[in-house]
């Protein structure tokens, strides 16, 4: 498994995307913080797996099927 290893912005696309992410887990009354949805909406933009132990991206999952998410103990 290739692992990102360069610093990566969020561009106009991501705060796009990460809007539309917040948009829908207000709806479902499952908000997430800023940041998570950011860096969600920054791995669906780019294909990327995110791999983390914080349970909150599982709303996140919810809500954007493309979002690919490995949780980890």
């Amino acid at each position: 498994m290739a692992f990102v290893t360069e610093i990566i912005y969020p561009e106009k696309i991501d705060f796009t995307k990460a809007i539309q992410i917040a948009r829908k887990l207000q709806e479902i009354g499952k908000p997430v913080g800023a940041i998570d949805i950011i860096n969600s909406s920054m791995c669906i933009n780019r294909g990327f797996k995110f791999i983390t132990s914080d349970k909150d991206y599982k709303s996140v999952k919810l809500v954007e099927p493309k979002f690919k998410l490995k949780l980890v103990k």
